[in-house]
Formats: C-alpha cells, structure tokens, sequence
C-alpha cells in the first residue's frame, strides 16, 4: 500500500554555488539529519488485505425524499449528512440527540440504522423536523445514499441511493493493484510577497479529478461491457472494515485493456473517474467522501 504526494512548490531559486536555502525566511531549515523517525504504531498497521473494493450499476432515484424550506440543502458524506439554511448556517432544527450528533449533522452509521427498514427510521429522523419526507427503499442502508450536495427547491428532492441493505456491494474480484489519484487543478499566482519573488504565492484551485485504477486478473466480461455500454458506477467503495471506508460517487470507466496472451495469466486494466451527485454548488466535491478520520 503506497502513499505518493506531489505539492506545488511555493518558489524556486537559483545559486551558482549549489548551497540553497530552502526557507528563506530561517537558516538551517534544510537541515535534516537531526529529525528523529517516528515511533513504531502501537497496533497493526492497516494492511492491503484488510480492504474489500466493490461497486454498483444502479440507484433507486427517488430512495429518500425531502421537502423543506426552498433555499436549504442537504450535504451527503459516506458517513454524514449535513443540513443547512440558505445563508449556509447549520440548521437548528436538527438538534443533537440519538443519531443527530450535532446541530443539523446525522450519522448516517448510527447504530439505529444497524437492521431493520433502515431508510425509514433514517425518514422519520428526518420527516420530525423537515416539512414532509418519505422514502421509497426501506431496508437500504443510509450509507448507500449517492454523495453530494442537494437544493431544497418549492417541490419534492429526490436523494438517489443504491439499493443494498449493507455498504458491501459487488465486490472487484482477483485485484492485483489498487491506485486511487486525487489531482488538484491548481493554476498558480506570482506575487512579491516578504523581498521574494513567489512564483506561487497563491493558488486558485480549480475542481479535482479523482481517479481510480485498478489490474486484475481477467475472469470475465463483466466489466469490459460495462466499459463498452458507458454505464455510469454509482457507487464504489473501498471499504477498510472497522479502519472506516472511501466512497467515490458517480464514476464512469474511462480505460480498459486486456492484452492477447496465448498462455498465462491474462491482466486486466481500467480506469475510473468519478464526479460526485447533486445540482447545487461543487457538489463534484461529494466524488470522493471518506469515514475516515485522519489523525
């Protein structure tokens, strides 16, 4: 399991001696070999085995649906969905109790929504506060809502969701590698900023592009025609058990390859990016959502 991170650079700097200083504003800082390692984890590091990759071809549209004061709108999280006001203020009326964990936030991996018509106590938390709600998928789990942002309009919205009573979907069998890229469309701003000329002093960051790539051993033609017939995944998980889960929204397969081997084993190959749910400002941020709390 690898970690790879590329930052753009706050500046550049030439010196015909070789002898640089990577921070101009303190000496030594580019001095590293009195920076001790960190400590051994006290638990088992989280391993590739540890984690299930699946996915989905179809959603219920109409899985849950919210009628609330035009203006307001509803964030989905893989683990989260948080209600606001117009002027962007958490909404009130959700106020902290069972699994309304904050003003206006429901834990969507509550306990009570563990069994049962998970859906519908998940509309009853929400029709006790909101002007209507009714669900049309009674036992999926919350956590399959698609990730997004939604915009309570003067009618009835519409949260898509897949329809699966658990968050384990149809599982990417035989995986050789998993690759999961995050690309920042940042555009970079020069400015003279402190005596030095910053050829990025600040950032305008554009929508991401999120990208999965994956190899497999070739078992059978599921996914090639899902490629060739451009259907829309929407919803993949990488799913770390108890470690939490990566839920990437509305994903199309942009690649696939399976070369010609007379003998062997045969490899396929495929890239996926994803675009995230919704209708209300950049909800192509909801293309990746995490349960995860990093540390």
């Amino acid at each position: 399991m690898t970690l790879d991170c590329a930052c753009t650079a706050l500046y550049s700097e030439d010196d015909d001696d070789g002898d640089f200083t990577f921070n101009p504003t303190g000496s030594g800082a580019d001095t590293y070999n009195a920076v001790a390692f960190p400590s051994a984890p006290a638990t088992d590091p989280l391993l590739p085995t540890d984690m299930t990759l699946s996915y989905s071809t179809s959603t219920t549209a109409n899985a849950l649906v919210v009628t609330d004061t035009a203006g307001n709108y509803i964030e989905v999280g893989e683990r989260y969905m948080r209600f606001f006001t117009e002027d962007d203020a958490a909404d009130s009326g959700y106020g902290a109790s069972g699994p309304i964990v904050a003003t206006g936030v429901i834990d969507l991996d509550h306990s009570d929504y563990d069994s049962g018509n998970r859906m519908t106590t998940l509309k009853t938390d929400i029709d006790a506060v909101a002007t209507t709600c009714t669900e049309n998928s009674a036992t999926t789990d919350p956590q399959n809502l698609l990730k997004g942002i939604y915009k309570m309009t003067a009618g009835a919205v519409n949260i898509p969701a897949v329809a699966d009573t658990d968050a384990t979907l149809t599982s990417f069998s035989n995986l050789k590698t998993v690759s999961l890229k995050i690309a920042n469309n940042n555009v970079p701003i020069p400015s003279l900023s402190g005596g030095y000329w910053l050829q990025n002093a600040g950032i305008a960051r554009g929508k991401a592009d999120i990208t999965l790539d994956l190899t497999m051993t070739a078992e059978n033609e599921t996914l090639y025609d899902l490629y060739r017939a451009r259907t829309t995944l929407p919803l993949v998980r990488l799913d770390f058990g108890t470690n939490g889960s990566i839920a990437l929204t509305n994903g199309t397969i942009t690649s696939f390859t399976r070369p010609l081997s007379a003998a062997g084993e045969v490899v396929d190959t495929l890239s996926i990016k994803f675009r995230g749910n919704g209708d209300y400002k950049n909800y192509s941020a909801f293309a990746i959502s995490t349960d995860i709390t990093l540390l």
